[in-house]
């Protein structure tokens, strides 16, 4: 009989055991993928239930997303996602550093993320071609 070990249940139980096989804190991952420490220890014991990070998961666990979503496949057949390295990155706004937008629930910080997300698709949408405004001439009164 094989000595199999069984897969967790939930997306958070999966984070859970590749972060302890990977020797990652809670801190660590919740900074790799942006959430709060409180945050990532609720979602890995399924008090919270979803998750629009699964994407940063797999990056900063070297997994393969499917398995994480699903707990089918193998968890290392992965088509390497680079893992990023936050300290890598210049933020990009002088009127507000990281760490403000780290401190706010979840939920506001997914409020800006989709404000941010649907400015950025309307900033890139194509123009549409300015047509000039024919003055309209005033009718006359005949007299």
């Amino acid at each position: 009989m094989k000595n199999q070990t069984v897969e967790p249940a939930t997306i958070g139980g999966r984070v859970k055991k590749w972060r302890a096989i990977r020797g990652m804190t809670i801190k660590e991952l919740s900074i790799a993928v942006g959430l709060k420490p409180s945050t990532l220890y609720d979602f890995e014991r399924a008090r919270q239930g979803t998750t629009t990070k699964l994407h940063l998961f797999a990056a900063a666990l070297k997994l393969n997303v499917h398995y994480l979503q699903t707990g089918k496949g193998n968890p290392e057949d992965i088509h390497a996602q680079p893992v990023l390295d936050p300290d890598s990155f210049t933020w990009p706004f002088e009127s507000f550093d990281r760490s403000s937008i780290l401190r706010l629930p979840d939920y506001q910080r997914e409020a800006i993320e989709a404000a941010v997300r649907g400015m950025l698709q309307q900033f890139s949408a194509p123009k549409r071609s300015s047509t000039k405004r024919t003055e309209r001439k005033k009718p006359t009164q005949d007299r």
